[in-house]
C-alpha cells in the first residue's frame, strides 16, 4: 500500500540541502535534494524540487507493505517518486 503527495512548501531547496542523509539529484532537469527515512519499517523517500528562491516542491512516496515481503525497496520507493515528480513536471510544462 502507499501513500503519495505533492506539495509546495516555504522552504527552499537550497536549506534542505544540507540536512543529514541529504543527496543532491536531477529530476527532469531540476536541481531536487532527497532525503530517505523509515527504511526498515514504512519507507519513505522525499524528493525537494528547487522551484524559487524560498519554495520547493516536496514529493513524497511512501510504502506501507504489510511485511518485507510485499513493502517496496528504498530504491523502488524512490524510483517511483521520482516517476511523480516528473508526471508533475510534465503537466505543470504543459500548461
Amino acid at each position: 500500500m502507499e501513500n503519495y503527495s505533492v506539495q509546495t512548501i516555504q522552504t527552499a531547496a537550497s536549506k534542505i540541502v544540507t540536512a543529514q542523509g541529504a543527496t543532491v539529484t536531477v529530476v527532469g532537469g531540476f536541481g531536487a535534494v532527497r532525503m530517505v527515512e523509515s527504511e526498515d519499517s514504512a519507507p519513505l523517500c522525499s524528493l525537494y524540487l528547487d522551484a524559487a528562491d524560498t519554495a520547493s516542491v516536496r514529493v513524497q512516496v511512501q510504502d506501507f507493505g504489510y511485511d518485507e515481503q510485499t513493502r517496496g525497496s528504498m530504491d523502488d520507493v524512490c524510483a517511483r517518486a521520482e516517476a511523480l515528480a516528473q508526471s508533475y513536471l510534465d503537466a505543470a510544462r504543459s500548461r
